[in-house]
């Protein structure tokens, strides 16, 4: 699968190993989620070749070179990405985290569906919510095929009924009304170029009707957007309307450019958001995987993973 720009400028850009994480997560998996992939590296040899499928900036290769590194072992890690990663340039900040990053084998743009080992060589592929944007079925044959004789696959995937899928609807519905349903960015744009003129020409009558008609407008749009939204939009609403009411507060040089930069952000967020609901799993979804499943030459289950007691994905494990 040939991935996206947006995809491509999220890693190379993005301050986090993994996708859609916030906070101390940003820095990789810990609790309850670090301890569910540490019992599948517990399982492994001393010298175990692992392979992380979709790995982003490489959070579970992290966790697995740190488990390595923590128990002696020798573990070989591999990481593969269809975008185009470089985390040892986008952490290059980070010495800690770079010598951890510098002993993974990383192979941007490489997708699930082409991979570069040999067959029957891996003994542990991963794979956290990267997998179910690939076409599965080609991406699970090549899984099979690198995959070594009582060699696993542990996929977490993403599934409708998830917390985080309620919030990925959430998101597209706001940044949609914001970006594509209404004027919001040319309005604010308009405005804010009315207040820079009234900064040099305070005095001028015929400009400051201009910013109160501008600013009437806004505030009309704001306000028909906010009637279309409930309560679950509510962070996505306030995180918009907090970077562009900052500027039009302070509608200082570079606020047109800072306004063109949050509305591109947004942009690529929302086609983020997009391939997510995409790719996350169904009931026909699963029904489909599972029938394609039994005619593969493989032991596998399907279940759903709970984190913190909420439902966080639905997990694929074949063993072969």
């Amino acid at each position: 699968m040939q991935t996206s720009q947006h995809w491509n400028d999220y890693w190379l850009h993005s301050s986090s190993l993994s996708s859609f994480a916030e906070g101390t997560a940003a820095a990789g998996y810990q609790g309850e989620l670090l301890a569910f992939w540490q019992r599948y590296f517990a399982a492994l040899a001393p010298a175990a070749i692992l392979v992380d499928i979709g790995t982003g900036n490489g959070a579970i290769a992290v966790a697995a070179r740190q488990f390595s590194n923590q128990q002696q072992l020798a573990f070989d890690i591999h990481a593969t990405d269809a975008a185009n990663i470089n985390p040892l340039v986008t952490f290059a900040h980070n010495a800690q985290l770079l010598d951890v990053l510098k002993q993974i084998k990383f192979y941007p743009c490489c997708p699930a569906e082409q991979l570069p080992f040999p067959d029957n060589s891996i003994n542990l592929i991963t794979s956290q919510f990267a997998l179910e944007y690939a076409n599965i079925e080609l991406a699970v044959t090549e899984l099979l095929r690198v995959l070594a004789p009582m060699g696993t696959l542990v996929a977490v995937m993403h599934h409708n009924d998830t917390q985080l899928a309620q919030d990925c609807l959430a998101g597209i519905k706001v940044l949609q009304l914001f970006l594509e349903q209404k004027p919001f960015f040319e309005c604010a744009r308009q405005l804010i170029s009315s207040l820079i003129q009234q900064q040099l020409s305070a005095a001028n009558p015929a400009i400051q009707r201009q910013c109160q008609q501008h600013n009437q407008q806004l505030l009309t749009l704001v306000s028909s957007i906010k009637q279309q939204l409930k309560e679950e939009h509510q962070l996505w609403f306030t995180d918009v309307m907090a970077k562009v009411a900052k500027l039009i507060m302070q509608p200082a040089e570079g606020a047109l450019q800072a306004l063109e930069k949050y509305e591109n952000q947004y942009k690529a967020n929302l086609l983020r958001l997009l391939d997510q609901r995409q790719a996350a799993f169904n009931a026909d979804k699963l029904a489909a995987l599972q029938a394609f499943l039994q005619q593969q030459a493989c032991h596998f289950s399907l279940e759903l993973l709970e984190i913190e007691n909420q439902l966080f994905g639905q997990v694929l494990i074949i063993q072969k």
